[in-house]
């Protein structure tokens, strides 16, 4: 028999489950569960930083870590504070969208405190634009 010949499988591959392994020499099996990483990180480990561990991200995890996004309003100005009881110290910009690109004409930095963030910038906005920041708790 052949490998084209075979039924396909369908499921989620785990213990008791084999797969065939062809180097051109030879063919061997190997269980499914031994394929790899398995141990599941916890949401506790991915926030914090502490283990270095290679851990596989369930989705039920990954859809614990998102980001907050705010939409700043039009701004011709800085610095531009912005108000959020969600938004706190220890968070960082992952992504930021300007609605007006060029407005930006120099550099922008974005400082965050319990409830507010601050974007600042020397000669940094000619215009105004909208923005929209995406932030989330650093490690």
């Amino acid at each position: 028999m052949q490998i084209h010949e075979l039924n396909t499988y369908t499921g989620t591959p785990g213990k008791g489950d084999w797969l065939a392994i062809d180097n051109g020499e030879e063919t061997n099996k190997v269980e499914a569960n031994n394929l790899g990483v398995t141990t599941p990180m916890t949401e506790a480990e991915i926030t914090t930083g502490t283990n270095t561990q290679k851990r596989v991200i369930t989705p039920a995890v990954a859809a614990t870590l998102k980001a907050l996004v705010l939409s700043v309003s039009s701004f011709s100005s800085l610095p531009k504070t912005v108000t959020n009881s969600k938004i706190t110290s220890d968070m960082v910009v992952l992504k930021a969208e300007l609605g007006t690109p060029s407005a930006q004409t120099a550099d922008w930095t974005v400082t965050t405190s319990n409830g507010s963030l601050q974007i600042k910038g020397t000669n940094a906005i000619s215009g105004s634009t909208t923005l929209k920041l995406y932030l989330m708790k650093s490690r």
